[in-house]
Formats: C-alpha cells, sequence, structure tokens
C-alpha cells in the first residue's frame, strides 16, 4: 500500500511518500523538497571605487524612464526659462574634488547643455512619478557617498560618479548596454543640481 501527501508552506513546496512494507520488506521514506526563490528580490551591489552599497534596480528604473522619454529624443529649444541659483562651479568643484578639466572638457560640452531642458522636462506635471524617483534614488546613494567620503578623500568625484555608472551598467547590462552615455547624463546631471556630492552654502539656500 502507497500513501502521498503534498502540502505548501510558505514558498517551500514539498511532498512526502510513505511506503509500507510486507513480510521482511524494509519500509522506506522519502522527502522531496523544493525551495523557490522570486525572481524580483533586489541585489544590492558593492560599488568599488568607495565601497558604497546601491541598489541598481532602482537606478536603472530611472534610466530606462529618462532614456525613454527625454534622452533618447532630439531635445527641441527652450521656450521657457526656470529659476536658478547661479553656482559657481568652481566653488562646488573644490568642495567636492571634482576635476575642473574634466568637466570643462567632458561633462560642458557632452551633458552640461541639455541640463536646463532636462529640469524644465522633469518638472512638468506628467514626469512627477519620475522626478520623485529620480530624488529618492540620489538621496539614497548620497548618504552612503557622503557617510565614507572622508575615508576615500583621495579618490576625485569624478572617479565616484563613473564608478557608480560602470557599476550599475556591469550588474544590469542586458538591459542598459545601450543606454552608458544616459547613465553619465542621469549622475551628472544629479551632481549639478545638488543632489549627489556636498552642497555649498548657495545650494544649501537653493535646495
Amino acid at each position: 500500500m502507497s500513501e502521498a501527501n503534498s502540502f505548501n508552506l510558505g514558498n517551500i513546496d514539498a511532498t512526502d511518500s510513505v511506503t509500507i512494507g510486507n513480510g521482511n520488506s524494509v519500509n522506506c521514506r522519502t522527502n522531496n523538497i523544493q525551495v523557490f526563490v522570486a525572481d524580483n528580490i533586489s541585489e544590492i551591489i558593492e560599488v568599488p571605487s568607495i565601497s558604497i552599497l546601491i541598489d541598481p534596480f532602482k537606478l536603472r528604473e530611472v534610466v530606462e524612464l529618462c532614456h525613454a522619454t527625454f534622452y533618447d529624443e532630439e531635445i527641441k529649444p527652450v521656450c521657457e526659462e526656470i529659476d536658478t541659483v547661479i553656482i559657481p562651479l568652481e566653488e562646488k568643484h573644490k568642495l567636492n574634488k571634482m576635476c575642473e578639466i574634466f568637466w570643462d572638457e567632458v561633462i560642458s560640452p557632452d551633458f552640461e547643455s541639455k541640463f536646463t531642458e532636462f529640469e524644465i522636462f522633469l518638472k512638468k506635471r506628467e514626469n512627477n512619478d519620475l522626478l520623485h524617483k529620480l530624488e529618492m534614488m540620489a538621496r539614497c546613494i548620497n548618504r552612503d557617498v557622503l557617510a565614507k567620503r572622508n575615508k576615500f578623500i583621495h579618490i576625485e568625484f569624478q572617479e565616484i560618479i563613473q564608478d557608480i555608472g560602470k557599476t550599475v551598467l556591469k550588474s544590469q547590462y542586458e538591459n542598459l548596454c545601450n543606454m552608458q552615455e544616459t547613465i553619465d547624463f542621469v549622475l551628472y546631471y544629479l551632481y549639478s543640481q545638488c543632489l549627489l556630492g556636498r552642497k555649498t552654502t548657495q545650494e544649501k539656500k537653493k535646495c
């Protein structure tokens, strides 16, 4: 005679089979237990240069949204002005140990011209959700960066930002392999808007 029982306990699916022997036969009990792990569990990764932990899925979501709704489209001329407090870049770079040459020769010509348009884009009512996700993600990253900044003060800030971008790209390569420029754009925009790095006095007043 044989009897089989199946039951579910949380994420554990177990099947219990019992065989009852006759005469000199030996009773045999077999248990088969399978544990299923959800595919959507977030994987926290470490950025090598400064040993901070980040959630690559949150940054990936923001990058994909920016790429699809802003960065992949042709930038139209700005028809409206936004209120900005002019922050002396020299002071900002010195405070954060950002290489001015890198900013002037890489960030300024390739990205800076789009920052104003992107800020206008984010402030539109229909993009409030994206703005909220961007700010929340930036705050999480910046808390960890500032918590360890003094320990890694020898590393220039552009190296930290580049390393964050490369780490996210590596962990999410299948989804972000064609979005390297968008990743860089998002991270340097966050720096320019005082969401990454230390804030100058004027930036603190602005925020």
